[in-house]
């Protein structure tokens, strides 16, 4: 089968027929304002020939013959004009693929009948069962599941071995599949306890939304993104979904052993490589594996090339498995968009194929589009996207994002505003600003979307999005990041990683990775907007060949300098060389604490991959590094990501400074004077811990300010407000956009980062103070303040509402209506059954909000019972 299909991919017959049906697949995305070069008729293409083609394609081994298989498939199925004879035998290319989503989108959009399938001759009823049967899996409570070949491989190899890490598309299906198999290894078990690490915030409640819908009906099972030990529910199933941030807060929780923790989970593994998150994540692996004697881990990572490397360091004894699937379940179409010379309205489309560039016609703007490339990425996205829905338009910044999509809100002529925008509206005037642009914006049917926002309205903006009830989304790099969102259409132009770095390949295709969505699109679109531009483009032009990523650890990258890095060491790790490389800083915490939990540098599972006497001479390094210090080991393992030597500078502030020990502490969020105390707190981890973020002294009270106000539970609106009164106090000239981004920036990178990270280490090191100086009166009025800090509430209620599944938006609009600051989830629950909710004065979405949550554990109890 696999000659036959290379001959006919190499036979020029069959190169004339697939370009016309290519032609006639593309052309059919360009949307009305678009002219082909010329026209193509469906009737002049050979049918009969082609899918006789096809069907030999779709059982080659060959990725790209799949791919042309699909094509022609999905093209054949969607064209009204084609019998049913010949929409039959898509099906069954279909169907030979293991694509039954598309088959059923092909039901749900009436291309073919309902009784297509029972009109198939009797061999390929049979060949259809066979499919059947060797793409299904049964969970362990009898529900079947149907799989495409790389789902299929991804559960044989998570039943068989301990270590497994898979690479494929964003499109393959790896979150349901997986998110099938943890619920059926959680159906053969009584109690265990699985960790799920996602990249980012946004995931976590996606993730747990996900799991819960595959869970339904199945008692005993305990999923939550809080990282507290009551978490942790003692015989039962639970699920813990937390970013590596939330699981080292866990993990320190437990001041004794920490629980087994029995799989882990790591989704988008590739993040290994990223900068100091990437060592704060293999960090969380290894505390996991050495504290709890994880029994199995799955990596998963979007088309990476060398998968297999996240395995290298498996402990003896376990098995492992790696493999790269490369399948396409949805056509994905790369365009190239570029101005015609001398007519600002009229643009040409290209696509590549064959290794060249091919023109398929033009694109006539309504309008002409200026030099601004705002205006040209908008004007170009609306011709082509037109006043339909399913359209994503990457911005690289949030102000960048705002201006986009106030630019397609004039655009934008024929949309129905329905009630469930206007509740959104509603929201974002309550908890946000009644003057943030989102609100204009979605009177025409735009919504941008950044980390920054609030869960609750980032998480409503997804779900209008995906019913298509809003038209376009503007995101920045929050899509590349994980947030699991597909589109038809994603239009881009000179895409950047932050704020200069022009976007490389690999975090491209991540991106492209979003348009087609598996069985609700037969085709996704990628429109690279000024595409002959090289200077926006990482490579001097858009990438035209999918590439895959290469995942080295930012770990492993030291590791093979480290010679190096142990002159850093002995350089006495200065701080200027630490500002530059801010990697640095964690990978020397990550070292000091390797060193101590192996005695040796060489002991490490990593070390037999790096040289040996590059390695003595850092052992040698950390050995002079780790002798002078005071702070203890089980402080540094507790603060990730923070230098132990500036640890101890701390500790000699405190020691002889000569103040009173009651300065030092940190105030209680609720106390009058928190903000200032936090003020002053900030500016000694500025100096002594080079909290950048944090600091100088006058923006340290600032962020005191925000920070105390936001611990104490204040809604976003009251931060917003607060910040626009002291510019005003202040007589500084201010915008009111720019000052809503920066107290959602602040709230992300500061109140929700910097802030726990350093005051829980502040504590901890102040708590060893006062232990020495036996002041044990002052250590037990000591507060964990990562969790109240994480979350961004004070009380214990308000922990019990977010612990239920709610936002902080609902948490805090329903701790203003409950007098008990220190409920437990039962008596939160309670509280709700009995008081009610509904008839108190809260906004739509949140009571919609806790409808559903609590509709969740309604389910749970009765099953439970």
């Amino acid at each position: 089968m696999s000659n036959v299909a290379s001959w006919i991919d190499n036979n020029s017959n069959f190169a004339d027929v697939y370009r016309n049906i290519l032609h006639t697949s593309l052309c059919s995305q360009l949307g009305d304002n678009f002219i082909p070069n010329k026209a193509l008729a469906i009737d002049d293409i050979d049918w009969d020939y082609a899918l006789n083609c096809a069907s030999f394609l779709a059982y080659s081994t060959d990725d790209a013959h799949q791919e042309l298989a699909l094509r022609i498939a999905s093209t054949g199925i969607a064209e009204v004009k084609l019998n049913d004879v010949l929409k039959a035998r898509c099906v069954v290319i279909l169907d030979s693929l293991q694509n039954r989503p598309s088959i059923e989108l092909a039901k749900h959009k009436e291309y073919i009948p309902q009784e297509l399938l029972q009109q198939l001759p009797t061999s390929v009823k049979l060949q259809w069962f066979k499919n059947t049967i060797s793409s299904r899996v049964v969970r362990s409570d009898g529900k079947e599941i149907f799989t495409n070949k790389f789902q299929k491989q991804v559960w044989d190899a998570a039943e068989r071995y301990d270590w497994v890490s898979v690479s494929a598309p964003t499109s393959a299906g790896k979150s349901y599949i997986i998110t099938q198999w943890l619920i059926d290894y959680l159906l053969q078990t009584t109690h265990s306890n699985i960790v799920y690490l996602v990249p980012t915030r946004a995931l976590i409640n996606q993730v747990i939304m996900d799991l819960r819908g595959a869970a339904k009906g199945i008692p005993d099972i305990n999923i939550t993104g809080v990282p507290i030990q009551t978490s942790l529910e003692m015989g039962k199933r639970n699920i813990l979904v937390f970013t590596q941030e939330r699981l080292h807060l866990f993990l320190s929780s437990f001041h004794e052993d920490a629980p087994q923790i029995d799989v882990m989970i790591i989704d988008e593994a590739q993040k290994l490589a990223d900068g100091a998150r990437g060592v704060l994540l293999q960090d969380a692996i290894d505390r996991c594996l050495n504290d709890t004697h994880v029994k199995k881990i799955i990596f998963a990572s979007p088309f990476t090339d060398n998968p297999e490397d996240l395995l290298l360091d498996i402990p003896d004894g376990k098995s492992k498995d790696s493999f790269i699937n490369t399948d396409r379940m949805v056509n994905q179409n790369i365009f190239w968009l570029s101005q015609v010379s001398l007519k600002p309205k009229v643009w040409e489309a290209s696509v590549w194929h064959d290794n060249q560039e091919e023109n398929l016609g033009i694109v006539e703007l309504p309008y002409t589009p200026s030099s601004s490339g705002f205006k040209r990425l908008t004007c170009v996205a609306h011709a082509i996207g037109g006043d339909n829905a399913g359209n994503i338009v990457f911005a690289n910044r949030p102000f960048d994002a705002e201006k986009t999509a106030l630019l397609l809100k004039d655009l934008v002529e024929n949309f129905e505003l329905n009630q469930d925008v206007k509740d959104l509206i509603n929201l974002v005037k309550h908890q946000i600003h009644p003057k943030f642009s989102l609100i204009k914006s979605l009177e025409k049917g735009i919504a941008f979307h950044y980390g920054n926002m609030p869960q609750l309205i980032r998480s409503e903006i997804e779900r209008l999005f995906a019913e298509n009830k809003i038209l376009y989304l503007v995101c920045t790099s929050t899509l590349v990041e994980g947030v699991n969102m597909s589109c038809k259409n994603i239009f881009i132009r000179g895409p950047k990683r932050g704020q200069s770095n022009l976007m490389p390949p690999e975090d491209f295709w991540n991106l492209a990775g979003r348009a087609g969505r598996w069985g609700k699109e037969f085709q996704g679109n990628v429109f690279c907007i000024d595409a002959n531009n090289p200077s926006i483009w990482h490579d001097g032009q858009p990438p035209s060949r999918r590439s895959s990523i290469h995942v080295e650890k930012v770990t492993d990258k030291v590791m093979s300098r480290a010679s190096n890095f142990a002159d850093f060491i002995d350089a006495g790790t200065p701080r200027d060389v630490i500002n530059k490389n801010p990697d640095y800083e964690y990978v020397l915490s990550y070292l000091v604490v390797q060193k101590k939990r192996f005695g040796d540098i060489l002991n490490t599972p990593w070390a037999k991959r790096f040289s040996s006497t590059e390695l003595l001479k850092l052992e040698d390094a950390l050995d002079n590094f780790i002798g002078k210090l005071e702070i203890p080991h089980d402080l540094i393992i507790r603060n990730p990501g923070i230098n132990p030597s500036w640890m101890d500078d701390l500790l000699q502030y405190f020691e002889t400074r000569g103040r009173e020990p009651e300065e030092y502490m940190p105030a209680d969020p609720s106390s009058m004077d928190a903000a200032d105390n936090y003020g002053v707190i900030f500016s000694r981890t500025y100096k002594y811990l080079n909290s950048s973020l944090l600091g100088p002294s006058k923006r340290a009270f600032v962020l005191g300010l925000m920070v105390s106000e936001w611990m104490r539970g204040r809604p976003l609106s009251r931060l917003i407000s607060s910040r626009v009164k002291y510019y005003k106090d202040k007589n500084k000239p201010h915008n009111i956009a720019t000052l809503i981004r920066e107290v959602m920036r602040d709230v992300e990178q500061v109140a929700r980062f910097a802030a726990p990270k350093y005051l829980c280490c502040y504590s901890d090191i102040l708590r060893f103070y006062l232990q020495k100086i036996e002041r044990y009166d002052l250590v037990e009025q000591l507060k964990d303040l990562g969790i109240f800090l994480e979350f961004g509430v004070a009380q214990v209620t308000q922990i019990s509402l977010m612990s239920l599944g709610l936002s902080r938006t609902t948490a805090i609009s329903l701790s203003e209506f409950i007098a008990n600051d220190e409920m437990s989830e039962a008596d939160v629950l309670e509280w709700l059954s009995k008081e009610g909710y509904s008839d108190l004065p809260l906004p739509t979405l949140v009571v919609k909000e806790i409808d559903a949550v609590l509709n969740i554990h309604r389910d749970e109890e009765t099953i439970s019972s």
